[in-house]
């Protein structure tokens, strides 16, 4: 440049480039060249040089934002998830004579293999048989598979107490953390294929792999501290460590499980959320519910679910929810040519009343068939609601009617 090009005062742009992990700010000059500014040239940093190591090792790039409030509590679960790991398998090595004066290695690992054995066994016959419906209850599924993972190692924890039954506690042990296992790898690239903005899943797989590994190795060093601590102050509390913190671990890693799930915004739909959907849409004069606020609200248990409480919906055969000629002949004259109806039932148990609608399909319905049966269902709930705070509230000015006039009565009568 000549020297007007050097005496002209520099224009900063509101333009950052990364080079070298440090963010170096570009200046305008007469010449509307692009340049560094002075004193902001990329020059070698430890620190900076750490930092961007660890993000190309443990942070993906292009992801959606729900990613990382999900990533904080995922890791928080794994460290928790490995404590219980470690304490469970050193339960199960105390039991089948590890470390013992006299121990019988072949015995020992003879029942050893057979309880992984039966584990696949088990393993394979419960996949097979749910594997199909894991796409359509992602968060129901994960959370269950962290229920049955947590009552797996309780038991497998009991097996220093039982050792006759060693076997038959660890089989049973080893075939619930092998399905909860099976079932959170099948739902996890559901999850990450959710929160790829490029098609880069195997990025976002990778770096949570990388995770999870400083995840369980700070879990191991947590579960060898609490035991030294525990036998520094009595032999007995250390070997007793393990059942008297399960409860409190399996409490946080369901916790941490339900909080990992509430902070995935899924975007697809399934019955509980249309119900959500619809039922928002009744209420609020036709506005539509964000996804954050679906995921807040969303049903992650198998229990039956309505958003107002009363009513839940089940999908069903007709034949389940119409039992009498004359009631399907009304239903069907009422439908006439659609696809679908909705059908309100009362089943009488021991205790109370349940209440439900049954929503029965035929074989040639669409998803807009069952959108319309789901979005009937709201308008009927919405109804039955109306009609029994107006019920109630012919009660309550009867009750008020009948008091005034025995008070009038009581009043005439003293007169």
């Amino acid at each position: 440049r000549g020297a007007g090009a050097r005496g002209k005062k520099k224009k900063a742009l509101p333009v950052a480039q990364i080079i070298a992990g440090e963010k170096v700010q570009l200046a305008l000059v007469r010449e509307q060249r692009i340049q560094a500014r002075k004193g902001s040239s990329p020059g070698f940093s430890g620190k900076g040089f750490f930092r961007v190591s660890l993000k190309k090792a443990f942070i993906p790039e292009n992801v959606s934002g729900d990613y990382w409030q999900y990533a904080r509590w995922r890791f928080l679960q794994r460290i928790t998830a490995s404590v219980l790991s470690v304490y469970s398998t050193e339960c199960m090595l105390r039991a089948v004579g590890v470390g013992a004066k006299r121990s019988l290695p072949t015995a020992a690992a003879f029942n050893w293999l057979l309880k992984d054995g039966i584990g696949k066994l088990g393993k394979l016959g419960i996949v097979a048989k749910l594997g199909s419906q894991y796409d359509l209850e992602l968060k129901k599924f994960r959370l269950l598979s962290t229920v049955v993972c947590d009552i797996s190692c309780g038991l497998e924890m009991l097996t220093p107490f039982w050792p006759k039954n060693f076997l038959l506690l660890a089989s049973l042990g080893n075939v619930g953390k092998s399905v909860g296992l099976s079932i959170a790898l099948a739902t996890q690239p559901a999850f990450h294929k959710k929160f790829s903005l490029s098609d880069n899943m195997a990025d976002i797989t990778a770096k949570s792999q990388a995770q999870h590994v400083v995840a369980d190795t700070l879990g191991l060093g947590i579960a060898l501290g609490l035991s030294h601590l525990a036998n520094g102050v009595s032999p007995k509390l250390r070997m007793a460590l393990p059942v008297l913190s399960f409860p409190i671990l399996a409490a946080m890693d369901v916790l941490l499980v339900h909080r990992e799930l509430r902070a995935i915004d899924l975007r697809t739909l399934n019955r509980d959320r249309s119900q959500l959907l619809a039922s928002h849409w009744v209420h609020s004069n036709r506005e539509a519910l964000c996804l954050a606020d679906v995921s807040k609200r969303d049903n992650m248990t198998f229990l039956p679910f309505s958003p107002e409480g009363d009513w839940p919906l089940k999908v069903r055969p007709l034949s389940d929810a119409v039992t009498d000629a004359d009631s399907l002949f009304s239903y069907l004259s009422h439908y006439g040519s659609e696809r679908y109806m909705l059908i309100p039932t009362s089943v009488k148990d021991q205790v109370k009343k349940n209440k439900e609608l049954v929503l029965a399909c035929s074989a040639s319905a669409e998803e807009r068939d069952l959108l319309k049966g789901i979005l009937q269902a709201s308008y009927f709930r919405m109804l039955q609601k109306q009609e029994q705070e107006e019920r109630e509230q012919r009660e309550l000015q009867r009750e008020g009617g009948g008091g005034s006039g025995r008070s009038d009565r009581a009043a005439g009568g003293g007169g």
